[in-house]
């Protein structure tokens, strides 16, 4: 590897940006506005966690082990709470609308990335 520190740097900003996105969208969840910083980890590990687990893009088994991360902090969800149903389940909620805006942002960022090397190749031609 030529640039060792490049690689490091991008690596840390790449899980940082991935703990913020997680962190930021506790605030679009009522129910999850009171959590801090370690649950922001505590979720982010089991993502990481869930993504593994061989499933397409992490699809089902992201939001499962996240959902079960915000069960065990005290966010109700409807099904394995035996609080009853109400309008919504924040903990069945929060998981994809995390997963929904990273993919997103990846197609988004990917999609711009590719177009910036395809417009580059074709200058250098």
């Amino acid at each position: 590897m030529k640039n060792k520190s490049s690689f490091w740097f991008h690596t840390f900003s790449i899980w940082l940006m991935y703990f913020l996105m997680t962190y930021i969208c506790f605030q679009s969840i009522p129910e999850t506005n009171h959590l801090g910083i370690s649950d922001g980890l505590f979720l982010l590990v089991l993502g990481g966690i869930g993504m593994i687990i061989p499933a397409p893009g992490g699809i089902g088994s992201y939001h499962l082990i996240v959902m079960i991360g915000l069960v065990a902090l005290q966010i109700p969800d409807g099904v394995l709470s035996v609080k009853p149903y109400d309008e919504y389940n924040p903990a069945m909620l929060f998981p994809f609308v995390v997963h929904t805006a990273q993919t997103f942002v990846a197609i988004i960022m990917g999609s711009a990335g590719l177009l910036m090397l395809f417009l580059n190749k074709k200058k250098i031609s």
